[in-house]
């Protein structure tokens, strides 16, 4: 329940409480007689007293004398004067309990009205008396002439009317001023465990959640800000794994390259020195430097591709590209190698051209680094199968080595910012862990997938598809996948 629906209960409640309360008084002030009218009990009492009185003034006289004699008689009991008299005598203490007239039936017989119910009529005396106007009304029954007097005296009656709203108001006030203590007492406490928590998790301390039950506007700011709190444990949390993976990227680097540096720095010294045997052992030395070099400059493009894609400035310079021809050039530069270590190689690559609206560079950086990781990881079965074809308006590119290959419960990490898998782990080609996650970024960005299949003892698949035009669908991307 809202907060608005609550404050309009909790003052609903607090008037009907009210209400009763003041319903209670006021029924206990009409019964005691305050108000103008008279219990039983004041009855019985004026009526002994109003027949002592009338026995000693020798009867009734219906002049301002009698009613002056009457009033200051009864006066000193503080009581409404009310006798009886029966065929021109005085009843006494004894006599029948007379019949009782509301109010409202001596304001009418007082305005003039004369008859009650058609069998009684009604005469009214009037005076002053001490300075107050008092009545006396009698009522004669026309069926055994039986008359019953009643004077009403009005300072009982005086300001009950401003008393009773004062008090009405005053009880409501009240009771109103306990509820809302009462509701705001557990609405402050909520508000200060909320702050409490806000405070925890300002401290750094992110696991702290708001505990609030119900449907209202605090319990929807708690859930807002629960998920809120989720969030920043989640981008805390990632934070921090990325800082440790920056310490270890800078560890790596640290050591990739100080090795080949150092082997650089080595062997230029030699020949430097002409430090060497022949010919031949120089040649050997200048192609060490080379390749160390070629190395050191991966990584470096590496590093700094990373860095484009961390910042947002990476971007595609897209040309007209043929994907066949890409590949052919890129597998002559590797040839030699596979050659060399006797690999067999099995090319899947049609005549025609398949062309399409890339990034040439970066998409032969992505072969370029698939075919070394192949080369360097996959080599154990000495095949390696590369594979290029069209799909509607899609192409699709895959490089398959029938390596160890990789679990399937670490193939989802394969991507991953500087995830280094067993293979990389435990080669002496090393790797920053960069390499697919580039390569997927790449690949991404051109508005297509990169696919990755494995599995222990079975190899390593990569297989990557890439809309023809910057305007290919993505659902046909997926329907390849």
């Amino acid at each position: 329940m809202k907060l608005k629906y609550k404050i309009g209960g909790l003052f609903l409640l607090s008037t009907s409480i009210s209400v009763g309360v003041f319903c209670l008084f006021f029924y206990y002030v009409i019964h005691i007689g305050y108000f103008g009218g008279i219990t039983a009990e004041d009855m019985l009492h004026a009526l002994e007293t109003a027949g002592d009185q009338l026995e000693a003034a020798g009867g009734m006289a219906e002049d301002e004398s009698y009613l002056t004699d009457f009033v200051n008689a009864l006066d000193k009991q503080n009581h409404p004067m009310l006798f009886a008299v029966k065929c021109g005598e005085v009843c006494g203490a004894g006599a029948d309990t007379p019949q009782i007239f509301e109010r409202r039936e001596l304001s009418e017989a007082a305005n003039g009205r004369g008859e009650i119910a058609g069998t009684y009529k009604v005469r009214v005396l009037s005076g002053n008396v001490n300075g107050q106007e008092y009545d006396i009304v009698c009522y004669v029954n026309y069926n055994d002439y039986e008359t019953i007097s009643y004077a009403f005296n009005p300072l009982r009656g005086k300001g009950v009317l401003g008393k009773i709203a004062l008090f009405g108001v005053g009880i409501t006030v009240f009771i109103m001023m306990i509820l809302l203590w009462l509701f705001g007492r557990k609405l402050v406490r909520r508000v200060t465990n909320m702050y409490q928590v806000m405070q925890e998790l300002s401290m750094d301390h992110m696991d702290v959640r708001m505990e609030e039950k119900g449907n209202d506007e605090l319990t929807v700011m708690a859930e807002g800000f629960n998920s809120m709190a989720e969030k920043l444990e989640k981008q805390y949390q990632e934070k921090a794994e990325l800082e440790q993976k920056k310490r270890e990227l800078v560890s790596i680097i640290s050591h990739d390259l100080r090795t080949p540096l150092s082997s650089v720095m080595g062997y230029a010294e030699m020949l430097c020195d002409g430090i060497y045997e022949s010919k031949e052992e120089q040649k050997q030395y200048a192609d060490i430097i080379r390749r160390k070099s070629v190395y050191m400059e991966k990584l470096l493009t590496e590093l700094l591709e990373y860095s484009r894609l961390e910042m947002g400035t990476m971007r595609l310079c897209r040309e007209k590209t043929d994907l066949t021809e890409l590949v052919r050039e890129i597998l002559i530069e590797y040839y030699p190698q596979i050659e060399k270590n006797g690999y067999e190689l099995e090319l899947k690559i049609p005549e025609y051209a398949i062309c399409g609206e890339w990034d040439a560079q970066r998409i032969g950086r992505v072969i370029r680094n698939l075919i070394e990781n192949a080369l360097k990881y996959g080599m154990d079965g000495k095949k390696l199968t590369v594979s290029v074809k069209k799909e509607g308006e899609l192409a699709v590119f895959g490089i398959r080595d029938y390596g160890r290959g990789v679990s399937k419960e670490e193939l989802p990490y394969m991507t991953e910012l500087f995830y280094r898998g067993d293979s990389a782990r435990n080669s002496r080609a090393g790797g920053m862990g960069l390499g697919l996650y580039i390569a997927e970024e790449i690949i991404e960005r051109h508005g297509g997938k990169f696919c990755i299949k494995s599995d222990r003892g079975w190899g390593f698949l990569v297989k990557i598809i890439l809309p023809l035009t910057e305007k290919s669908l993505s659902q046909q991307v997926d329907s390849v996948v």
